[in-house]
Order: C-alpha cells, then structure tokens, then sequence
C-alpha cells in the first residue's frame, strides 16, 4: 500500500507565528477585499477600507489567541467591525469642499447650456436682420460696432466725411431697431445684440 503525498492536517492548535503568516499574506488580501464586497463597501472606498481592516488586525495581533479562533475567523470579525463602522461613518459624513465664506468667489458665472443656445439664436436673428439694413449703412455699422474699427478710419476708407460716418451708423442703428419691432423680437434680440443700450 503506497504512503500518500498529501501533507498531514493540522489538528492541533496553530501557533502565533504560523496564524501571522496566513493573516498577510496575498490570498489573505483577496479575501478580505471579498468579504468587503459581501459587505456592501463600493469599491471606492474597499481599498482604503482594507487597509484599516489590516491596520487594526496588525495592531491587535498582540492580543489574538490561536486557541479562540482561526487566523481567518478572527481577520473576518475585524473586516465585519471596520465595514460596520465604515457605513455609520458614511451616513453621517458631510463634505464641505470649501469654506462658506469663499463660496460666493468659487460660483460659476459663465452662461449655463440654455443661456448660450439663447445667445447664439439671437446672434443668428441679428446678423438676418443686418441684411434688411441699406448696405452702406450696415458696413458701417459693422465695422465700428463688431469689428472695433475707429470711426475716422472707416470715414477715410469710405471717403466720407467723419460726421457723414456716424450718421450713416445712426441711420443703421434705427433700422436694425425698427426690423427687429416689426417681428416683436426685442425680447430675444437684447440678449446679445451690442446696440440695445445705446
């Protein structure tokens, strides 16, 4: 009869020694991060979470027995306290992620999805409107109003007097305000267009 290969089970009470070596140790590891799972810890929070589970065990290996419990049964008692405490921590938290007197600095005032959609729609409305201006007029009036060209400069690519200039963008002006009452747009056109104040 052959004698069998495998190694003899350990019956009796497992030393302090042998019981730290099955506690850290890699497979320990994957069975700890297991039993997080099980307990509901979202896998955020498992990594931290089994590292305090390590933490405390290797702080409390002092007092562990070998007689009371497996290695493994006691790690599992200590994984089952920090998850507890770990929920418990997480209903109460509140995360404040700046002071309340630096929030009215940290607020977002650039225009939201809709306010830019609004924006841009009215662009597009003034820009149709421009057309229904005299052209001469409304070159004017672009160049000083959108493309910021000095006044007596677009006088003297124009050859016409400076006050002849600022007439023609008056007159512009009053044409584009005048196409834009016609089709009672005012409420969307004032949102973007650059002559409602003046």
């Amino acid at each position: 009869m052959g004698q069998s290969c495998r190694k003899p089970r350990q019956t009796g009470p497992m030393n302090r020694e042998r019981a730290f070596q099955l506690l850290f140790r890699r497979k320990t590891f994957a069975a700890v991060w297991h039993w997080l799972e099980r307990l509901g810890v979202p896998v955020r929070d498992r990594r931290d979470v089994s590292q305090e589970v390590f933490l405390a065990a290797y702080a409390s290996f002092p007092t562990y027995n070998p007689l009371r419990a497996r290695p493994e049964r006691w790690l599992n008692m200590i994984t089952v306290h920090i998850a507890a405490h770990y929920r418990d921590r997480a209903l109460h938290r509140r995360e404040d992620l700046t002071p309340g007197d630096l929030l009215d600095d940290t607020v977002d005032e650039t225009p939201g999805a809709y306010e830019e959609l609004e924006a841009h729609q009215a662009r597009l409305l003034v820009l149709e409107l421009l057309h229904e201006i005299d052209i001469d007029t409304r070159a004017v009036l672009i160049a000083h109003d959108i493309d910021e060209i000095p006044m007596a400069e677009i006088a003297e690519q124009r050859g016409i007097p400076l006050s002849t200039a600022y007439k023609w963008r008056t007159r512009a002006k009053a044409q584009l305000r005048e196409a834009v009452s016609i089709g009672n747009r005012s409420a969307a056109i004032c949102r973007w267009d650059p002559w409602h104040r003046d």
